[in-house]
């Protein structure tokens, strides 16, 4: 059974290497007139590590035609034919091959040993439990094992592609097969390639193709798309191991490429190549029309974008113009409009109208002016110059004086007497008082508070009943402060942090001592801070932590923090947090309030029975009379001795003044007088003026040719009334406060169309007859172009697609090329493959072990047996 089942695992093995030659099928190289085939095969053995031991070269030549004789050409060593007894004739490396009678026209299989390096270099390495070792090392060894084997192209070739050499290697595809017993290794993974296993062993193979990244450049390449290509030339198995042996790796290379479908799109490839060479194609006729790129600098030039933009928006904003008050205009901005215009400005121009009014004679005649007493008229002018400086208001005061001065001059004269006495008895504190009492601040906030004092009464007296008195406990000072501590805590606590504040900075200790000044608990400071802190983490939170009373934190955070801890509180909240600091206050303020109520009330009373039930409108005459008094006095007492007596004298002298009845009579009348005769000055003062001017340009000859082209210049502002009247009634059915934003907006599009003429003329160069053919052509042909999904994607890849193209040309004429590993005939059809063998690796044994193990596998066939029979199915397949 154990033997049956060897065989079926050699079978398996068979096939699996099957996979690797069925790539290899001879194929014509170069026609030969004799017909003659040379298939080669090169067998290399390698010791565990990979390096070569031996190379033996098996050749089959054969021939369709009818012939006795074979000529063929090799340098190999100890040639020896291996199926029949045909001798070859050697001269140098020609040999002739002479067939017997029977064997005409059949096969001849020689072999050979060279020591010519094969096109793949193969390695062998191994690890135990992560540590490197040798074949021998691990050999009967148990544990966590790997297993590499790397290939690597030797045939390296110059190739010139595109006109620059490239190194590039000789196609190889190989496939690696590797046995593993499953009693010896479990858990089998690889890092590439597939496992097959038929219950007694595991079957690893490996699909390889050493040099092919480097000849296509698939690593520098930009289509990632065919990374795939880039076969691993390493394999890795690894595994648990148990016993370590390994039965020997068998390797099938040939220059025969594998069927890719990838590589068999390079037909989709030069299409697109040619797609791409389309586009550049339009891209070199958009080059002609626009060599300085002034049109795609429409769209690349910030500058340029915003203008074109900038006009795009003043079009949109005309299309959204109210321009019904600018379509009105053109109604009267047109030929007969701008004649009578031109009519008007030369009528103007004679009629010197400029000059006609400032001469200001409008309207006089020459009668007129012969009636004037030119000498009359000039003292006049004289008397009229000097009364038009008199201030006549400066008569009122006099004149009511002079006017009352009869009934009023004894009272007058105690008045006077009095004022003497008061300047000259006025001393500092007085002049300090009256000053206080003229400062309209202090005036204004003593009316005000009589004026609320009084209102308070009257709430007080509506509250209890018509009683003005009021008396308020402790409780009730408490429940206000509380209300009004609620409101304006935030902005307490700010005034508090500012003025202990530093430079914007306050410690922690500070803060805490202005809580506890606000009589806010420990609890609560303690909660206040843990809210602040989680607003403010990165500054508060950190100065807090350190439980250090001098750590500072910026002043405006705790503030800002406070706020939103504040801000977020309720009612409730709020009245416990101030109630404390309530009661505190109300405790001090309770008999104060009190008394200010009961001296507010008393105050009242007095002022009231003093002055009347109006003493605030009393006391606000009598202090506005008071910087009168406050100027008088200081003014006197700021005089020198001898002024202060210069002035008393003539307070006297105007008290006697005022005792000459007659002389206040008399002034009293002129005083009622002079009034009236200035306003009938002030009221001829236009007449006065026009006569004088009247009087200078009487013989003008400017003015006399003016006053000629009047009747021609008044037509002309007939009809220019009339049409004044059109568009009074026109523009009344308008909104004429548009008009100027839609000047403004013209106005605008303007300045923005001449800043923008560079732009403009790119814009007509776009739209030429020449650009528009050529971009027209350019978007058919990008349609089409675009139509092919693949084209986006690779536009810009074409220089590395045309690369990639030439690079695969070379490499399959490579492939076509390698046909031979020794020598042929000239004209033989010849193929090569390469089959490489590592050694067995065999865990160690006791001499009677080994001859124990020799005698079960002659007896039953054995694991060498099963060896020895894949190697021979493998020289069979390839008719070794």
């Amino acid at each position: 059974m154990k033997k049956k089942t060897l065989r079926r695992c050699g079978r398996v093995g068979c096939l699996c290497l099957a996979a690797a030659v069925a790539l290899t099928a001879p194929s014509s190289v170069y026609a030969s007139a004799a017909g003659t085939n040379k298939d080669e095969t090169v067998y290399v053995n390698l010791d565990s590590a990979g390096n070569v031991q031996e190379t033996i070269v098996s050749d089959w030549l054969h021939s369709d035609d009818a012939t006795q004789r074979i000529t063929d050409k090799s340098d190999l060593k100890d040639i020896q034919n291996v199926k029949s007894d045909e001798k070859s004739i050697q001269q140098g490396d020609t040999l002739t091959w002479v067939l017997d009678t029977d064997n005409t026209g059949k096969n001849i299989y020689y072999q050979g040993k060279t020591d010519k390096k094969t096109p793949l270099e193969i390695s062998m390495s191994y690890t135990l439990d992560g540590k490197t070792v040798t074949a021998s090392e691990i050999a009967g060894k148990s544990g966590k094992v790997t297993i590499n084997l790397t290939l690597k192209n030797t045939s390296a070739q110059t190739v010139n592609v595109n006109g620059k050499d490239v190194t590039m290697y000789t196609p190889m595809t190989a496939i690696a097969v590797a046995i593993l017993p499953s009693s010896t290794f479990k858990n089998v993974t690889v890092n590439s390639g597939k496992i097959l296993s038929d219950g007694n062993n595991q079957f690893v193979t490996f699909l390889s193709m050493p040099g092919l990244s480097e000849s296509l450049g698939l690593k520098d390449s930009a289509f990632t798309e065919l990374s795939s290509l880039d076969l691993p030339e390493t394999l890795t198995i690894t595994a648990d191991a148990k016993d370590f042996s390994l039965p020997s790796i068998m390797i099938g290379a040939t220059p025969k490429l594998v069927d890719s479908d990838k590589l068999s799109t390079s037909d989709d490839i030069d299409k697109l190549v040619d797609s791409l060479k389309s586009l550049k194609d339009l891209q070199n006729d958009l080059n002609k029309v626009d060599p300085d790129k002034d049109i795609s600098s429409l769209i690349t030039n910030p500058d340029h974008t915003a203008a074109v933009k900038l006009l795009i928006d003043d079009v949109f904003d005309f299309y959204n113009l109210d321009t019904s008050d600018v379509t009105l205009l053109t109604k009267y901005i047109n030929d007969n409009t701008f004649s009578l215009a031109d009519k008007v400005t030369s009528d103007l121009t004679k009629s010197d109208l400029k000059y006609l009014f400032d001469s200001n004679v409008l309207g006089k005649t020459s009668t007129s002016l012969s009636k004037i007493d030119m000498k009359k008229a000039n003292a006049l002018m004289n008397d009229y110059a000097t009364l038009s400086t008199f201030d006549a208001s400066k008569l009122n005061g006099a004149a009511k004086l002079l006017s009352d001065s009869s009934a009023a001059s004894g009272s007058l004269s105690k008045l006077l007497s009095d004022t003497s006495d008061l300047v000259t008895h006025v001393d500092a504190n007085s002049l300090k008082v009256l000053g206080a009492l003229s400062d309209p601040h202090i005036q204004n906030d003593l009316i005000s508070t009589l004026t609320g004092l009084n209102t308070l009464k009257g709430t007080v007296a509506s509250l209890t009943g018509g009683s003005a008195n009021i008396s308020l406990d402790q409780q009730d000072v408490k429940a206000f402060l509380e209300s009004y501590l609620s409101r304006n805590l935030g902005n307490l606590a700010v005034q508090a942090i500012d003025s202990h504040a530093v430079n914007g900075m306050i410690t922690v200790g500070g803060l805490s001592s202005i809580m506890k000044g606000l009589k806010v608990s420990a609890d609560q400071q303690q909660n206040l801070v843990t809210a602040m802190c989680e607003i403010k983490p990165t500054t508060l939170g950190a100065a807090f932590a350190q439980n250090d009373p001098n750590a500072i934190v910026s002043a405006a955070d705790v503030e800002t923090a406070l706020g939103t801890v504040l801000a977020g509180m309720s009612e409730s909240q709020l009245k416990a947090l101030v109630s404390p600091l309530a009661a505190s206050l109300a405790n001090n303020l309770t008999a104060s309030v009190n008394n200010l109520l009961t001296n507010s009330n008393k105050l009242q009373n007095d002022l009231t029975n003093a002055l009347g039930s109006n003493y605030v409108d009393v006391l606000k005459s009598a202090m506005s009379s008071a910087a009168s008094l406050k100027t008088l006095a200081y003014d006197f007492a700021t005089l020198p001795a001898q002024d202060q007596g210069k002035v008393v004298a003539t307070m006297k002298d105007a008290q006697a003044l005022l005792a000459d009845k007659q002389t206040l009579a008399y002034l009293g009348t002129w005083a009622q007088k002079l009034p009236a005769m200035q306003n009938d000055l002030k009221a001829n003062s236009g007449n006065i003026a026009a006569l004088k001017q009247l009087m200078q340009v009487t013989q003008d000859t400017r003015l006399k040719k003016s006053l000629a082209s009047l009747p021609s210049l008044s037509s002309d502002l007939n009809s220019v009334s009339s049409l004044v009247s059109s568009m009074k009634k026109d523009f009344s059915r308008i909104d004429r406060r548009k008009l100027p934003g839609t000047m403004s907006t013209l106005l605008k599009m303007r300045t923005d169309i001449l800043n923008s003429k560079d732009v403009m003329n790119i814009c007509r160069k776009a739209t030429s007859d020449d650009t528009v053919s050529v971009f027209r052509d350019a978007l058919n042909q990008a349609d089409s172009l675009m139509s092919d999904a693949e084209t986006n994607g690779y536009l810009d890849k074409i220089d590395s697609a045309e690369e990639l193209l030439a690079r695969k040309d070379e490499y399959l004429k490579l492939a076509d090329q390698y046909q031979i590993f020794t020598e042929a005939a000239d004209g033989a059809t010849t193929s090569v493959k390469f089959v490489y063998k590592t050694a067995e690796i065999k865990k160690p044994t006791t001499e009677k072990a080994t001859q124990a193990e020799v005698s079960n596998e002659t007896q039953s066939g054995g694991i060498g047996a099963w060896f020895q029979n894949l190697f021979k199915n493998i020289r069979n397949l390839f008719h070794f």
